[in-house]
C-alpha cells in the first residue's frame, strides 16, 4: 500500500514538473513571438508611442493655462494677450490631441490586426503545407483555440497592451511633475500617500 502512495506522488510530482516546463516553454515561445513581431514594426510601435507621449505632455497643459489666465486676473485683471488668444490655444492644443489619437489609434491597432493576419496566415500555411506527420499529431481543438481566442489575446497584447503601458508609464511621470511644479513641497507630501497603494490589497 504504501509503495503504491509513493508511486502515486512520484507521478504526480513528475505531472507538476512537466506542467511547470510546459509554461516556461509557453511563455519563452510567446516572448520569442512578441519580440519578432516588436522588432518588424518598431518604427510603427515607435511612432504611436511617440503620439501617446505627446498627447500626454499636450494633457498637462491647460490647467497650466487656466492657471495663468485666473492668477493674472485676479491679480493684475488683465493679460499679456486678449482672452480670445488664450481660447485659440486651447482649441489648437485639442486640435493636435485629435490628430495624435489618430495616429497612435492607426500605428497601434492597424498594427496589431497585421499580426493577427501575419499569424493566422502562418498557422494556416503550417497546416495546408505542413508535413502530414507533423500535422497529423495536432489537436483539432487546439487549432480551433490557436486561430480564434490565442491569436486574438496576443493581438490585444501588442496593441492596446503596449498602448497602455507607454500611457501608464508617461502619466507616472507627468502627473507627479504637475503636481510639484504647481504645489511645490506640498505636492510631494500629496502624493506620499499614493506610495502605498501598492500594498493597501
Amino acid at each position: 500500500m504504501s509503495d503504491q502512495k509513493t508511486k502515486e506522488k512520484k507521478d504526480t510530482n513528475i505531472d507538476k514538473d512537466a506542467d511547470k516546463e510546459k509554461r516556461k516553454n509557453d511563455k519563452r515561445f510567446f516572448y520569442s513571438i512578441y519580440w519578432y513581431y516588436l522588432k518588424k514594426f518598431k518604427w510603427s510601435f515607435f511612432i504611436g508611442a511617440l503620439a501617446v507621449v505627446i498627447i500626454n505632455a499636450i494633457d498637462m497643459l491647460p490647467p497650466l493655462l487656466i492657471k495663468y489666465v485666473i492668477d493674472n486676473l485676479k491679480g493684475e485683471g488683465k493679460l499679456s494677450y486678449p482672452l480670445f488668444f488664450y481660447l485659440i490655444i486651447f482649441v489648437i492644443m485639442y486640435a493636435v490631441m485629435g490628430i495624435l489619437r489618430f495616429v497612435w489609434r492607426y500605428f497601434f491597432m492597424v498594427n496589431a490586426r497585421q499580426v493577427e493576419t501575419d499569424l493566422k496566415k502562418e498557422l494556416y500555411n503550417k497546416i495546408l503545407f505542413g508535413r502530414y506527420k507533423e500535422v497529423s499529431k495536432l489537436n483539432p481543438g487546439n487549432i480551433v483555440s490557436l486561430l480564434g481566442q490565442d491569436i486574438e489575446n496576443f493581438r490585444m497584447f501588442v496593441g492596446p497592451g503596449n498602448l497602455i503601458c507607454v500611457d501608464m508609464i508617461t502619466y507616472f511621470i507627468y502627473v507627479p511633475a504637475m503636481v510639484i511644479y504647481v504645489l511645490g513641497p506640498l505636492g510631494l507630501i500629496l502624493l506620499t500617500p499614493f506610495l502605498l497603494i501598492p500594498f493597501s490589497s
